[in-house]
């Protein structure tokens, strides 16, 4: 029996041998594979971390392209502001001169219709008169009798 434990021993051992020794392995096999997930654990912490920073900076960037744009764009709104009102005074302008303008052409239009109205009365009139009571030829032509009397006063005058 000794003999058969021994031999049982020897077996068992070996069998308990066999079983460390593939449990360690399956140990040693379980340690690299949990080293292998910690690297790769590891790897993809760091790339959110560098994803994190790279987000970081662009909302920044993002940030101070918006306050650039906003104050882009209340510098735009002053400066048409600015431009809508010069615009309106030199609209209002030209509206005056302009108004000012038709009032000097209808005046000006107004004279010399009303003169040329006065003097169309006037030729009428004349005509009439002379229709219902002729002028003597005399009276005719007063203006070179006078021009010639005119030059006897000097002539004398001057003798």
């Amino acid at each position: 029996m000794a003999e058969v434990w021994s031999t049982a021993s020897l077996s068992d051992a070996w069998d308990v041998v066999a079983q460390l020794g593939s449990e360690k392995a399956d140990f040693v096999g379980r340690g690299a594979d949990i080293d292998l997930f910690r690297y790769e654990l590891e790897r993809m912490d760091a790339s959110v971390q560098g994803t994190q920073r790279t987000v970081d900076r662009v909302v920044g960037e993002l940030g101070r392209v918006q306050d650039v744009g906003d104050s882009l764009r209340a510098d735009t709104e002053k400066r048409l502001c600015q431009q809508n009102k010069m615009l309106n005074v030199f609209k209002t302008d030209l509206e005056v001169k302009l108004v000012s303008l038709e009032n000097r052409y209808n005046k000006l239009s107004d004279d010399v219709w009303g003169e040329e109205t006065g003097l169309a009365k006037v030729m009428h009139d004349l005509s009439r008169t002379n229709e219902t009571h002729p002028v003597e030829q005399r009276f005719k032509r007063p203006a070179a009798k006078q021009v010639e009397v005119g030059r006897d006063h000097r002539m004398t005058s001057e003798v």
